[in-house]
Formats: C-alpha cells, sequence, structure tokens
C-alpha cells in the first residue's frame, strides 16, 4: 500500500546479531536515487507499523530499536 520495498534476513551479519540475540531484521536500503519524499514516507510507513505493534500484547517494538539495527547494517 505504501509503495515500499524492504528485505529481511541476516544481510551478511549472521554472528552479529547472534551475539545480540536477534533472529532475523527488517532492511530497507536508501541511495542516491531516493528522494527526501520516498524518505518521508518510509518514516511515516514505520511509525505507522510501529504504532499497529505497540497495540498488540508483549510485543513492543521501539523506533530506537529499528534505528539501531538500520546503523549496524549499514
Amino acid at each position: 500500500k505504501q509503495g515500499i520495498a524492504i528485505r529481511t534476513g541476516h544481510h551478511c551479519c549472521q554472528p552479529l546479531m547472534r551475539h545480540f540475540g536477534i533472529e532475523g531484521t527488517c532492511r530497507v536500503s536508501f541511495s542516491v536515487y531516493n528522494t527526501k519524499e520516498e524518505v518521508d514516507v518510509f518514516i511515516k510507513a514505520l511509525n505507522r507499523a510501529l504504532t499497529f505493534w505497540d497495540k498488540v500484547p508483549n510485543l513492543n517494538p521501539k523506533l530506537e530499536d529499528c534505528v539501531l539495527m538500520i546503523a549496524v547494517l549499514v
């Protein structure tokens, strides 16, 4: 619906993920061809997803956790 493509999996860093106890992640990749508007659409969609998952009992992802994994994977 949002027109955003992501990649899931280990992203060639299984030892690091094992160290942090992470089974897998979702990754979005930005490059020179992406516009600011596309980044804004992604941020809005991420916030929408976090709001949705915040309502699920015993599952509480935080934006800072997502940003941490993005930073580690970049």
